[in-house]
Parts: C-alpha cells; sequence; structure tokens
C-alpha cells in the first residue's frame, strides 16, 4: 500500500507527478488529466 502524499515518477521525457490520498480499503480510483496544457483543477473535487 502507497503512504499518503505526493511524488514524481520518472518516466522517459519527463516525470509523471502523482498524490495519494485516503486510506479506505476499497477499490483505489485512478484520475488522469487531459493531457498537455489542460488543466487539472476540474478534478479537485474528487
Amino acid at each position: 500500500m502507497l503512504e499518503t502524499g505526493e511524488g514524481n515518477l520518472p518516466v522517459p521525457g519527463g516525470e509523471i507527478w502523482y498524490k495519494v490520498s485516503g486510506t479506505g480499503k476499497g477499490t483505489p480510483l485512478v484520475l488522469i488529466h487531459g493531457g498537455p496544457g489542460a488543466s487539472s483543477f476540474y478534478l479537485k473535487p474528487f
């Protein structure tokens, strides 16, 4: 299980920022924003 927090995952050509929140035992939810130039603010409610 991942610890709650933020980090960067190095990938070819850059990095992927991620955030782990919550401590539930349910099914994980992965949210991916719309791509380069797109905001991720609409994901905040999740």
